[in-house]
C-alpha cells in the first residue's frame, strides 16, 4: 500500500494509540448475536501490546444514534465482551471522562457526538489528545468522511492500518487489479441503487455478471416486463435500462421462484420471467436460472458474489442462494478464487452452513462495493505520507 505504513512498520513501544475499529455488531436486548467483527480485530490488538503499545483507546460506533446519548446503543456489552475475548479489562469511557490509567481504554459510541458525523475538526482533536498513533482497522467504515476515520488521523505524530484493514484491503486489491479469468461477478441483494455503480465499473473487468435477488425484478421492470408485487427500486428505473443499453455482459435469471403471499407463502410456484402472475412476489432464481449460472460459473477462476439470490432467512426461499454457496465452494476447493461481501451475503452464507468456505469472505459491506466503484477511500487516502 504506497505510502501507508502496516503494524510492522510502525514503532508502537511506549506510544499511546488511538485504535478505531468496526464493532457495528448486531444485538438484541443488549446481547451480542454475531461477534465475528469483533473477533477479527483482536490479532491488531493483540500485535500491538506485543510492541509494547502504552495505551490503546479503542474507537467504534454501534447504530444510529445521530449525535444523540442513546442507552440502548451504548458500547457497554461490547466492551464486555472485548474483555473476555482478551482476558483483560476493557474500560468503557466517556470523552469528557477518559481513564488515562487504563491500558485498554473503548470510548463510548462514537456517534453520541455530532462532531463524529460531521467531521469536526474541533471534535477531532480532542479525540486526537488520547494518543500519538493512529491505526484504522476499520475497512468497512472508510467509505466514510467522519472525525474517527478522516479527522483524527490529522492530530497525530504516527499513521498505519491494522491487520483486518490490510486483509480486505488486499483481497479487493487482487479482484479488481488482476484477476485469473474467466471472471464472473454475481451481483444480488435488493437495492439497484447501490449497486448500479458497480455493476457499471465491473463490467470493464470482468466476464460476465450474473443479476440476481430482489435486483432481479428492478432490472426486469426496466426490460419493460410485468413483476406483479416483487420489489423493485422504481427510482432507479431508467439508470437501470441505460446501464442495461450500455454494457453487453450482464446475464439475468431464465426464471423465478413466485409466491401468492410472503408471510403466509401458501402457494409457491416457479415461472419463466415472461410469467410472473399480477399480485404475486417473486422471491428466488428459478431451477433453470441456477443451471444457467453454474455453467457459466463453470470454467471461472475468480468469483465475486455480492448479495442473496433470494429471501434466504425463509427455507423455501433459501434454494437459489443455498446452491450457489454449495456450488461456488465446492469449486473453491479446487482452485477458484472465491470472494464474499456484502453483509446480507455473509449473513446468508453463516445461516445456511457455509461459514469459511470460501477464499476470502469480507465484512466491508458498503466500503468494499464503494472502493470497487471509485479505486479508493477517504480512510485509505488520508493515511498516506
Amino acid at each position: 500500500m504506497r505510502g501507508i505504513k502496516t503494524l510492522e512498520e510502525l514503532n508502537i513501544k511506549d506510544n499511546r494509540v488511538i485504535l478505531r475499529v468496526d464493532y457495528n455488531v448486531p444485538m438484541t436486548n443488549g446481547s451480542i448475536i454475531d461477534d465475528e467483527r469483533i473477533k477479527r480485530g483482536i490479532p491488531t490488538i493483540k500485535k500491538l501490546l506485543e510492541k509494547g503499545a502504552k495505551s490503546i483507546c479503542i474507537i467504534s460506533h454501534l447504530g444510529r444514534p445521530g449525535g444523540n446519548y442513546t442507552p440502548a446503543l451504548s458500547l457497554k456489552p461490547i466492551a464486555d465482551h472485548l474483555s473476555k475475548l482478551l482476558n483483560m479489562p476493557v474500560n468503557l469511557s466517556l470523552i469528557d471522562d477518559f481513564n488515562y490509567e487504563a491500558k485498554i481504554v473503548m470510548l463510548e459510541n462514537i456517534r453520541f457526538w455530532k462532531g463524529e458525523e460531521k467531521n469536526d475538526p474541533e471534535f477531532s482533536k480532542r479525540i486526537a489528545q488520547f494518543g500519538e498513533i493512529y491505526i484504522n482497522d476499520a475497512f468497512s467504515v472508510s467509505h466514510r468522511e467522519h472525525a474517527s476515520i478522516v479527522g483524527v488521523p490529522l492530530y497525530v505524530k504516527e499513521k498505519g492500518i491494522g491487520y483486518l484493514f490490510h486483509n480486505e484491503y488486499k483481497n479487493l486489491k487482487r479482484l479488481i487489479e488482476n484477476p485469473e479469468r474467466p471472471f464472473i461477478a454475481i451481483i444480488g441483494g435488493k437495492k439497484a441503487r447501490d449497486k448500479i455503480g458497480v455493476i457499471k465499473k465491473l463490467s470493464t473487468k470482468v466476464d460476465k455478471i450474473l443479476i440476481g435477488g430482489g435486483l432481479t425484478f428492478t432490472f426486469l421492470k426496466a426490460s419493460n416486463k410485468e413483476i406483479g408485487k416483487s420489489v423493485c427500486d422504481y427510482e432507479y428505473l431508467d439508470e437501470t435500462k441505460k446501464l442495461m443499453e450500455s454494457i453487453n455482459n450482464i446475464e439475468l435469471p431464465e426464471d423465478v421462484v413466485v409466491v401468492d403471499d410472503i408471510s403466509t407463502h401458501k402457494i409457491i410456484k416457479t415461472v419463466d420471467i415472461n410469467s410472473i402472475p399480477e399480485n404475486w412476489y417473486g422471491v428466488d432464481i428459478g431451477p433453470k436460472t441456477l443451471i444457467k449460472y453454474q455453467r457459466i460459473i463453470k470454467d471461472a477462476k475468480t468469483i465475486f458474489w455480492a448479495g442473496p439470490m433470494g429471501i434466504f432467512e425463509i427455507e423455501e426461499f433459501a434454494r437459489g442462494t443455498r446452491s450457489m454457496a454449495e456450488y461456488i465452494s465446492e469449486r473453491t476447493k479446487q482452485g477458484l478464487f472465491s470472494y464474499i461481501g456484502g453483509g446480507d451475503t455473509i449473513a446468508s452464507i453463516k445461516h445456511l452452513g457455509f461459514s469459511g468456505k470460501f477464499s476470502y469472505e469480507s465484512i466491508s459491506g458498503g466500503a468494499a462495493l464503494h472502493f470497487i466503484e471509485k479505486g479508493t477511500l477517504p480512510g485509505i487516502e488520508i493515511l498516506r505520507g
